[in-house]
């Protein structure tokens, strides 16, 4: 894996310039979708090496195969800080308005401008400001890169198949 100089991987760097020149519509979808995968990735690092059962458990029609079940367990895991886990809540309300409209959709909307206001500056990082998009946009970049970074910091914490009790 390529780090970047800000020590993000290049693929998601590569996302983050991309997401910025994305429409409303594909803005809501792809970030929420990337931060998906980023959640799918933090679980797995704490989960035991059997590719066939985690494959299970995340997969598409898995236990945790949708966005806020990955939502949820990561929380419940301690693996999110609590404005985390609200901003990732917001994303994904945000998401389903996009998905589910057939046209027209924009930040500008009134209820995505309310949804975007709800979201929450994050410790260490700089205030979310600007128009709902670039409150969107920003609360998204910000996850990507505490999601990342929480990624790689854990990998070593695999967890183990427990040996038998009777040897």
């Amino acid at each position: 894996m390529k780090v970047s100089g800000w020590g993000l991987p290049e693929d998601a760097l590569d996302f983050l310039k991309e997401f910025e020149g994305e429409s409303d519509r594909a803005a809501a979808v792809l970030g929420a979708a990337y931060l998906d995968e980023c959640l799918k990735q933090l679980i797995v690092g704490f989960l035991i090496d059997d590719s066939k059962a985690v494959k299970n458990l995340l997969g598409d029609f898995g236990v945790l195969g949708s966005f806020s079940a990955k939502i949820e367990v990561s929380y419940c895991m301690g693996l999110l800080r609590e404005e985390e886990y609200h901003n990732l809540r917001i994303i994904k309300k945000i998401r389903n308005r996009f998905a589910h409209r057939l046209h027209g959709y924009s930040f500008s909307e009134a209820s995505v401008r309310d949804m975007c206001s709800e979201l929450r500056d994050l410790k260490d990082a700089p205030p979310l400001g600007g128009d709902a998009r670039s409150q969107f946009m920003t609360a998204v970049a910000f996850l990507v890169v505490a999601l990342d970074w929480r990624t790689r910091l854990h990998k070593a914490q695999r967890r183990v198949v427990p040996p038998s009790l009777w040897g």
